[in-house]
């Protein structure tokens, strides 16, 4: 064992995690607190009165992102690391299913106070006409997530705008966004959309 070199034992590390969950799980460090960062700014600015801002002092909360490119589609579902890993990846794999994408494959990121793990939904985008598109059924995630152990509060970022097109049901969303998940409807979709050279 002591002739095995620490890279080889973190790769087997990884692989043994992928293989407990079935899809490819892999680490991403760039999924750390700069879009919680900019997901509270936009909240500043909102009437939004029980964000979870996930900032130093905070004891509970989960931020789920919504982004979308021509090539990505990403979910991603950001709370505190007393949460636990497995039980984040827990919940993304009941995210997905809720969704109808149990298929996908994820990313997962760690830091000091934050954990945070990407659905990455990329192989189900529709791509025609030189644009990228997806349609999230927010709203069956987000009955998951009322029901789920998720940390409370529970905020929804929609990062539209920057040559994403999105539309929240019947309304445009031009802008990133965002909403408390008590105002997401069962049958809300949020649907985005990007031009190829745009992403």
């Amino acid at each position: 064992m002591n002739c095995i070199r620490k890279p080889a034992l973190v790769v087997l590390a990884l692989l043994t995690f992928v293989t407990a969950f079935g899809q490819s799980v892999r680490d991403d460090g760039r999924l750390g607190s700069t879009r919680t960062r900019d997901a509270n700014r936009v909240a500043e600015k909102s009437s939004v009165v029980d964000w979870p801002d996930l900032e130093p002092g905070a004891i509970s909360g989960t931020q789920v992102a919504f982004e979308g490119g021509y090539y990505d589609a990403d979910l991603i579902v950001t709370t505190l690391n007393t949460y636990g890993e497995d039980k984040l990846i827990k919940l993304a794999k009941g995210i997905a299913a809720a969704a109808g994408y149990p298929n996908c494959d994820y990313a997962i990121s760690r830091g000091r106070r934050l954990i945070a793990v990407d659905i990455m939904f990329d192989k189900f985008i529709q791509q025609h006409d030189g644009k990228g598109s997806f349609d999230y059924p927010i709203g069956a995630i987000a009955k998951f997530l009322n029901a789920s152990d998720a940390q409370r509060p529970i905020g929804i970022f929609l990062d539209a705008g920057r040559h994403v097109d999105g539309q929240l049901g019947v309304k445009s969303v031009s802008e990133p966004q965002v909403f408390s998940i008590r105002s997401i409807k069962p049958q809300d979709m949020y649907r985005f959309e990007v031009k190829r050279y745009m992403s």
